[in-house]
C-alpha cells in the first residue's frame, strides 16, 4: 500500500505545483490562466485521497479535469487513462462528422484511416470532415487529367521527371491534383 500512498501523494503535490507554484514548467497552463485546486483539497491530503479512493483511483489512471476551463475539485475530476486523457486535452483539434464529435485520432482509430493523413488532409488541405475521411477519395484515383491531357499517375512521373511515391504520398495526403506533380521548388 506504500507505493499507492506515494504516488497519489505525488499526484497531489504535482497539482497544486502546478496550480501555484510560478517556478512550474507548467504554470503558465494552469495556475497562469487561473486554474485552482479546491480548498477542501489544497489543505489537506486526506480529504484528496478519500475523494480519490472513493472515486476509482488506481495506479494506472490519471487525474483529470472534465472541463478544462475550471480547476480541480470534486466534481470537476475524475481518474482516467492516460489515453482518455490526451483526448481531453484544450489543445485536440476536434471534428465534427455525421452528427458525432471526436479528436483527429479518435477518427482515426475508429475509421481506420492514417492520423497523418487526417491532419494533413484537414490542417494543410483544408478539407471538410466529409472530404477528409472519404478514402475513395485518393484510392481509387488511376487516371489524371492535366491540361486536357489523361493518362495514369505513373505516366504523368515518367513524362514530368518526378519521382513516383513522392506523388503517391502527396495524393495519400490529400494534396490537390493539381499540385501533384509540382517538382521541388514550385515549378
Amino acid at each position: 500500500m506504500g507505493g499507492k500512498m506515494s504516488r497519489l501523494r505525488s499526484i497531489w503535490h504535482s497539482m497544486k505545483k502546478r496550480c501555484y507554484n510560478k517556478a512550474h514548467p507548467y504554470y503558465e497552463y494552469y495556475g497562469g490562466k487561473g486554474i485552482t485546486v479546491c480548498s477542501e483539497w489544497l489543505l489537506d491530503f486526506s480529504n484528496f485521497k478519500q475523494w480519490a479512493e472513493s472515486n476509482g483511483y488506481t495506479d494506472n489512471l490519471t487525474i483529470d479535469r472534465i472541463d478544462n476551463s475550471k480547476g480541480y475539485f470534486p466534481s470537476n475530476c475524475r481518474w482516467v487513462t492516460m489515453k482518455e486523457q490526451q483526448n481531453n486535452r484544450t489543445s485536440n483539434h476536434l471534428i465534427t462528422y455525421k452528427g458525432e464529435t471526436k479528436t483527429m485520432k479518435q477518427w482515426s482509430e475508429s475509421l481506420g484511416i492514417p492520423y497523418r493523413l487526417i491532419k494533413d488532409r484537414i490542417i494543410k488541405s483544408g478539407y471538410s470532415a466529409e472530404k477528409a475521411f472519404s478514402v475513395e477519395s485518393y484510392k481509387n484515383i488511376r487516371q489524371v487529367t492535366l491540361n486536357s491531357k489523361t493518362q495514369s499517375i505513373h505516366a504523368w512521373c515518367k513524362e514530368l521527371g518526378l519521382n513516383y511515391n513522392t506523388v503517391l504520398s502527396r495524393l495519400h495526403r490529400g494534396w490537390p491534383i493539381d499540385r501533384l506533380f509540382i517538382a521541388k521548388g514550385g515549378k
